[in-house]
């Protein structure tokens, strides 16, 4: 195998991979017994996965053994955060939890934060650690190959920009492409000769004028549930498709949110809520108190196994919990207040 120059971490110097010995049973390397090598690792995707990699290999491993690079195929980092941006895009678990456990948020301003905002989070993430140096933008993977004989995976990879391909290789590669963002169309006959605007929920066209318009909407699991209640403000009517019943679970983490609104002037069943001044300063000042929060929260999660799930006529699924996401609140979001 070449001389390879490691620029991509930001070591300017060469490094001699030793040769294989000639064909034959067996190939031996040309080093003494247990001889370090220096670890070259390839991650496909940016997002969540990818910094949370980054962040773990500079922690753990020891610095100047390995390189890594970060394949991001979008022209900025953050995966489903950078790509999902339709109207009312948010985390249905709360934001306190929904961060790395190394780097808590004592400034969210929702109990549900929305897309803009964690992706916001991710980008002060890389910034902080320095994370964007392993990325490779506009870099689309597009084949990965085992080497038995070399043992090493061939990547070959496209550039977004020019489309023109070029190949790279690694000893570990690591898939961080996630399971959010490869969507597609479902199959109705005659959606594409639709002379309207026809958008998907993942590739949200925001140039459309949806004011005043007579809207569908297919489907109901919790991305509708995130977009419908934005249209109803805007439409002159909203109809929504339902093929396949979702499961509907009571919203996560109601008993932490209780705590913190107590004393406050609230609905009791809203659950989503935004911090106030003296929440977000608290937060800030006692690390202890924003520990205990997000612990409950945690607690709260992990026993709704054995929560009992509302069960309507028309609504309850027919596939076991595992096989489809629970939808927080489900109803209430439907329904205009």
């Amino acid at each position: 195998m070449p001389s390879i120059v490691n620029g991509i971490n930001g070591i300017a110097q060469n490094y001699d991979y030793p040769e294989l010995t000639p064909e034959g049973p067996y190939r031996v390397l040309d080093q003494y017994h247990s001889r370090p090598r220096r670890l070259r690792v390839a991650c496909v995707g940016a997002g969540a996965s990818g910094l949370c990699l980054a962040y773990k290999m500079e922690k753990m491993l020891e610095a100047g053994s390995w390189e890594l690079t970060l394949f991001e195929k979008n022209k900025e980092f953050g995966g489903t955060w950078y790509e999902n941006t339709y109207p009312g895009v948010a985390c249905d678990i709360p934001s306190h939890n929904y961060t790395f456990t190394w780097e808590p948020n004592p400034d969210w301003s929702h109990f549900f934060a929305h897309g803009p905002e964690i992706q916001q989070y991710f980008e002060r993430f890389a910034a902080k650690h320095g994370s964007k140096k392993y990325m490779k933008l506009n870099s689309k993977v597009v084949e990965c190959r085992w080497d038995e004989d070399q043992g090493v995976w061939n990547i070959t990879i496209e550039d977004q920009v020019t489309g023109d391909k070029w190949h790279d290789w690694a000893h570990c590669l690591v898939n961080g492409t996630g399971i959010l963002n490869n969507w597609q169309w479902p199959a109705i006959d005659g959606l594409h000769d639709f002379s309207g605007s026809l958008m998907h929920s993942a590739s949200w066209d925001h140039g459309v004028d949806l004011d005043n318009k007579i809207i569908g909407v297919v489907g109901t699991g919790s991305t509708s549930v995130q977009i419908v209640p934005q249209l109803q403000k805007i439409a002159k009517q909203v109809q929504v498709y339902m093929r396949s019943p979702t499961w509907i679970s009571p919203p996560f983490g109601g008993g932490a949110l209780t705590t913190i609104q107590k004393g406050q002037d609230v609905d009791p069943g809203q659950r989503q809520y935004k911090f106030t001044e003296e929440d977000i300063r608290r937060f800030r000042e006692d690390p202890e108190f924003h520990l205990d929060f997000r612990r409950g929260i945690e607690a709260e999660i992990n026993g709704e196994r054995s929560t009992t799930y509302f069960r309507c006529s028309t609504d309850v699924p027919k596939v076991s919990l595992a096989c489809t996401g629970r939808t927080p609140n489900y109803r209430t979001r439907f329904a205009k207040s």
